[in-house]
């Protein structure tokens, strides 16, 4: 599960110049849909199975011969099983109390003819499916703000800062103030895509109880990438119902103070750093400034504090 950070310790928005200009003379940044974002991966649902349909088909006859065994509160079964609901909750209570070689002798039983009927995995494909369609539409209303833990990638400065001729803007969330930066949660970065159902009993569990909730799945997903971008360090905020359909994001505005630091790329021009400068300082005149710099001996950058104008 993503977790909120340590707000103590501030977020970086790196930006281009037209980016940073805009924040400043707006007070406001910008939330933007999923639809936009650059890896197409993001906020995407490849398959909500972690299995293909025929081995989830093969093993659901044992998860649900299990799941009767067990003990489980009744009041968590969800009414979407209408009469079946009294049916799970008889067998229960008539297997729960058999000696154990009688219930292996059931279990053999039950299992002997593995699901081999085509409808039935069909009517599972359209469930998913519907599940997908479902959480897509979601997706789209959702407003998604990104930041960093650092300052320093330079990998970040080339893509995000105009290949080092733009800036980094340092926000140090108003915790008295309730800013919304305070929701933002780190990425959780892994090779393999979020699937909702890894097993068929978690199928079994998603359909037969009123668990996991549909904000648990999507949650997986948007805050879930890639091994190949964890140099980003991403914190991000997921807000839903924000973005108006045909839009492709809006911008909410940020408590001028919380506007902490700006840090210029190495080939940012002085026209340009002094525009940001004096934006900045009317926002919030205690805000400090940074120069990057090649290191000499190192692929890294190096901070020269700036006196503003």
């Amino acid at each position: 599960m993503p977790k909120f950070i340590d707000v103590t310790e501030g977020l970086y928005k790196y930006l281009n110049y037209e980016g940073a200009e805009k924040t400043l003379e707006n007070c406001a940044v910008k939330f933007s849909s999923p639809i936009v974002l650059n890896d197409p991966f993001d906020i995407s649902i490849g398959d909500i199975l972690g299995l293909e349909i025929k081995e989830f088909m093969q093993s659901l006859p044992a998860e649900f011969f299990n799941f009767l065994l067990n003990d489980f509160d009744y009041r968590n079964l969800t009414s979407k099983l209408k009469d079946r609901k009294d049916q799970i909750i008889i067998l229960n209570q008539l297997l729960k109390p058999l000696p154990d070689d009688y219930k292996k002798e059931l279990f053999a039983e039950f299992i002997k003819n593995p699901i081999e009927n085509r409808d039935d995995w069909d009517r599972l494909i359209k469930i998913t499916q519907g599940i997908v369609t479902e959480i897509q539409k979601v997706f789209n209303s959702y407003g998604i703000f990104c930041s960093s833990k650092t300052k320093d990638s330079t990998l970040m400065w080339s893509h995000y800062g105009n290949h080092h001729e733009g800036v980094v803007l340092k926000f140090q969330p108003d915790i008295k103030k309730d800013s919304f930066f305070l929701a933002s949660k780190s990425i959780n970065y892994s090779q393999a895509r979020p699937v909702f159902y890894k097993s068929s009993k978690d199928l079994l569990q998603s359909y037969l109880t009123n668990e996991p909730p549909i904000d648990t799945m999507i949650e997986k997903i948007i805050f879930t990438k890639s091994l190949d971008w964890a140099y980003e360090m991403e914190y991000r905020i997921a807000i839903p119902d924000l973005i108006p359909n045909g839009k492709k994001y809006v911008t909410l505005n940020f408590n001028p103070k919380e506007l902490s630091a700006i840090y210029f790329g190495s080939r940012m021009i002085d026209e340009k750093k002094n525009r940001l400068i004096l934006l900045a300082k009317k926002l919030n005149p205690g805000v400090e400034f940074y120069q990057a710099s090649m290191a000499k001996r190192e692929y890294a950058l190096e901070w020269v504090p700036q006196f503003s104008l």
